[in-house]
């Protein structure tokens, strides 16, 4: 049979968005507003006037560098990132993807408290004092036990009811 251009285009369409890395777009999603927010003050600190490389984009290509599955060089990255906002339809700067030597002279003059500043904001935005264990963030539970130095006691620790805790 054959297959209407309407059909194509959605077909298209759909393997465009299949190649787009997924996990990362999941992780910038819940964490875009945030770095925009820490970016935006940092763009005052590095930048001396308006620039194609912003803090936020700056960001978000490190981001992908360390979130990148195996060992990609710049050039890939960024062709990457440029392809997979336009299939979002996520604006960028210019058109074409930004040079791997603009890429590294931006990264330089970046500070790298931003990247503390934004792991505190994210930590804070999703703070839920509820959903704690004993007072701390719990992120896994493995079953693992540690046995840690009496003066642990010090700062609140506690000794376990059983076991061999001299």
């Amino acid at each position: 049979g054959e297959t209407s251009s309407e059909d194509q285009i959605q077909r298209h369409q759909h393997n465009e968005k299949s190649d787009i890395d997924q996990d990362f777009t999941k992780l910038w999603n819940k964490i875009a507003e945030v770095v925009r927010a820490v970016s935006s003050s940092y763009d005052e600190k590095w930048q001396v006037r308006k620039r194609t490389i912003n803090t936020a984009l700056l960001v978000l290509l490190i981001y992908r560098f360390v979130c990148a599955k195996n060992t990609l060089g710049y050039g890939t990255i960024i062709n990457q990132v440029w392809d997979n906002c336009r299939k979002l339809r996520i604006n960028l700067p210019q058109v074409k993807p930004i040079t791997q030597s603009s890429l590294c002279a931006a990264r330089k003059k970046l500070h790298e408290n931003i990247f503390k500043e934004i792991n505190s904001a994210i930590l804070n935005r999703y703070d839920d004092r509820e959903d704690r264990w004993r007072g701390f963030r719990l992120f896994a539970v493995d079953g693992t036990k540690v046995n840690l130095p009496k003066n642990m006691i010090d700062y609140g620790y506690e000794v376990p009811a059983t076991g061999n805790y001299p």
